[in-house]
């Protein structure tokens, strides 16, 4: 999910890659909402027009407004050692993954140097061994770029809109509890996003005219079986918003 204040999870956080669920039918009766409301827009935020093509669009408009409202109420930013502790963090995981591919194909090329595999084995370990070298370029030329200074002021840019996105979650999390979801850029807590949201709602920062608008607006946030949870209580849910990940040794 986007929450807005990550300048790199657009396109990397939940909601959108699930549209091709929800289909032509959730299309359809947004639009037929549009038409119930008689002129009415489908949403407001903050006393303002909502135009948006559908329920998901609507849920990462107000997230990005209301959570940036929401950090900067509470003061939340990235000073400048945190920034340079998480590219460091960044950079650390890269060289690792680099190291691993390495490693790879390392043992890739001396199993094809000393086995003698049949014909079709060979084949499928040259292929095993160019992917290998190729990621492992790939991790070497991204180290690289992250040690360019021409690219320091985007990259610094980059991390703080990180650090303010995961204080910020937590900040939800110890302020409305529940469980935390898997995601590609951080642990998400699903249930405290829902309540602030909620809470939102109720206190009149947004509305939703729309019936089929709402429905789709809500489904990322109550239908469990379209996430993956942390085990309650485990230590990965502890660590989720208990430890910076740019302070994390082992990121």
């Amino acid at each position: 999910m986007s929450t807005g204040l990550d300048a790199t999870d657009r396109t990397s956080t939940g909601p959108g890659r699930r549209r091709l669920l929800v289909g032509a039918a959730v299309a359809l009766g947004v639009a037929a909402g549009r038409v119930a409301a008689a002129g009415a827009p489908p949403a407001t935020l903050l006393g303002k027009p909502v135009d948006v093509a559908d329920g998901e669009q609507l849920r990462d408009e107000v997230l990005r407004v209301l959570l940036a409202r929401y950090a900067q109420d509470r003061g939340i930013g990235a000073s400048p050692q945190e920034i340079a502790a998480y590219r460091r963090g960044v950079q650390r995981a890269l060289e690792r993954d680099r190291d691993t591919a390495l490693a790879q194909r390392d043992a890739l090329a001396r199993q094809l140097a000393t086995a003698q595999p049949a014909e079709a084995e060979r084949q499928g370990l040259s292929r095993r061994l160019a992917d290998a070298e190729r990621t492992a370029q790939m991790f070497e030329q991204t180290v690289r770029e992250l040690q360019d200074p021409a690219d320091r002021a985007v990259r610094d840019q980059v991390a703080a809109a990180s650090i303010v996105r995961w204080k910020t979650l937590g900040a939800l999390y110890r302020q409305y509890g529940g469980r935390i979801i898997f995601q590609q850029a951080g642990p998400e807590p699903l249930d405290a996003l829902r309540r602030f949201l909620e809470e939102r709602q109720a206190q009149g920062d947004f509305a939703i005219a729309a019936t089929a608008l709402e429905a789709e607006f809500w489904r990322y946030f109550r239908d469990d079986a379209i996430h993956s949870f942390y085990p309650r209580g485990s230590p990965q849910e502890a660590r989720a918003f208990g430890v910076a990940p740019w302070a994390d040794e082992r990121r």
